[in-house]
């Protein structure tokens, strides 16, 4: 073949092992096939729209893609969020000019009453791996007739408003699509196997190191210990029991979560919600709560009065999202019990924080950054793992999170916390706090005077002598 070098044959070869492999090797041999033909430019990663990704034909075993299946994940990912690690390796081949893929696709979706249609032409490139997750979204997006309300409009069509307000994560999919890891028209061409191999062995690669995270199985907990089809007393087992279905990634934390689940998941969903839309948006690739974490979460005592749902699950997603210098351990959750007082404030300050924003109609992707930002600086601060935090209340970190919602807010309200210096309030949630600077401000009346307390920010912040400040009004910088 024309154009042929060493690494197409070392690809060949790669591709005829792994045909003769059955087990978890083929995993590995393919990450090994991707890195070659990375290196020949014959796949790379971009975002392609939702609607021009069909089903290549080799897909499970030529079975494709089921509609019932789409609609299971759909229900999953809104039941517990979806989690953007299991979404990394969406990939996908380029139609070729014949449409021998999208002619066998659109063959079938006209036979199954839960996939969305297409037209010919439509299809851009055809998937091997995601395919469920991205035909689960088709159908949302052509508002396909199904039978869950949670899901559906009062026609009972699928609503892709109803699932973006809950899970402002699909917001930029739905616009933009996913990123797909696209092999070239030619490498399969060069390689009649490679699409086999590639869905073989992504599939093998999520059965065996693939499962739902603890994140996720603290919202499975939840939901099954408030399920009311359930007796009271059988729900710890039942949601036992429909955790250790979901393929749990650590066995051995599902007991330390259904308890966690239990004293502090509350009796509805707002706890899950806000934990879906969070992690969706800001948990980093990887990350797992430890099975310590987990057993001093599910061992904290709290009195009745001191009960503290929206803490605990700022908790998690501080867990999610700081960096791992940053990361709270199970030590600093066992010293809760001597920061009652502490904790009792800062789940006063979250429930005031979550109706100011629905006062002033904050869009819930903004909700969510400056939620969670907020949640995550009180947990740093509590846990005391930040040195910008440790001369800051949290009143004066919750008086930041007004200054910055109102930025974005339909409707002004006054701020809760105004008595107190708000702190530097456009650190990001999923970053860490102790690491990132900001410039600081000072504003000077007409008589030149300062006016918001810069010997404070000198102090709070650490300036020193010779440190340039920008001028409030002008723009120039002061010694």
């Amino acid at each position: 073949m024309a154009g042929v070098s060493p690494i197409h044959s070392n690809i060949a070869a790669l591709i005829l092992e792994a045909d003769t492999n059955q087990d978890a090797a083929i995993v590995s041999i393919y990450q090994k096939i991707k890195e070659l033909g990375l290196k020949v430019g014959l796949v790379e990663h971009r975002r392609i729209c939702i609607d021009k990704v069909g089903v290549h034909r080799h897909n499970r075993d030529g079975v494709m893609v089921s509609g019932r299946e789409a609609m299971i994940i759909l229900g999953d990912v809104n039941r517990i969020g979806v989690s953007m690690d299991l979404l990394k390796d969406a990939t996908a081949f380029e139609e070729p000019r014949t449409r021998i893929n999208e002619n066998a696709f659109i063959a079938k979706t006209a036979l199954d009453k839960y996939l969305a249609k297409y037209v010919a032409g439509q299809v851009h490139v055809s998937s091997v791996a995601c395919s469920h997750f991205n035909q689960a979204l088709m159908a949302v997006e052509q508002g396909i007739e199904y039978h869950d309300p949670t899901l559906t409009t009062s026609s009972g069509r699928l609503s892709k408003e109803k699932l973006c307000t809950k899970h402002p994560l699909f917001i930029p999919i739905f616009s933009e699509g996913l990123e797909w890891w696209v092999w070239k028209e030619e490498a399969e061409q060069l390689f009649p196997r490679l699409p086999v191999i590639v869905q073989k062995a992504l599939n093998t690669k999520f059965s065996v190191q693939q499962g739902q995270d603890g994140f996720q199985l603290y919202i499975c907990a939840v939901n099954g210990l408030n399920n009311p089809t359930i007796p009271v007393t059988s729900r710890v087992m039942f949601a036992t029991t429909e955790i250790m279905k979901s393929n749990p990634k650590i066995p051995e934390n599902v007991p330390f979560i259904v308890e966690t689940a239990r004293k502090f998941g509350g009796s509805d969903d707002q706890f899950v919600t806000h934990l879906i839309e969070f992690c969706g948006s800001h948990k980093q690739g990887g990350r797992e709560v430890t099975t310590g974490c987990w057993k001093a979460l599910s061992m904290l005592r709290f009195a009745s009065s001191q009960l503290c749902p929206h803490f605990i699950v700022s908790v998690l997603m501080c867990i999610a999202s700081a960096e791992s210098s940053t990361a709270v351990q199970a030590a600093d959750i066992r010293s809760f019990g001597t920061k009652t007082e502490m904790i009792t404030n800062a789940e006063t300050i979250i429930k005031q924080a979550l109706d100011l924003c629905k006062t002033m109609e904050v869009t819930a992707k903004d909700q969510v950054q400056h939620m969670g930002n907020l949640r995550t600086t009180l947990v740093l601060k509590i846990v005391d793992r930040s040195k910008e935090l440790k001369k800051t209340s949290i009143e004066c970190i919750a008086s930041s999170f007004y200054c910055a919602v109102k930025k974005v807010a339909t409707i002004d309200a006054c701020n809760p916390w105004k008595d107190h210096l708000p702190i530097d309030s456009t650190v990001a949630p999923s970053r860490d706090i102790a690491t990132t600077r900001a410039t600081a401000v000072v504003a000077y009346n007409a008589a030149g005077k300062a006016t918001n307390a810069p010997a404070m920010i000198l102090m709070e912040r650490g300036f020193k002598k010779g440190t340039l400040i920008k001028h409030k009004e002008s723009g120039d910088c002061r010694d």
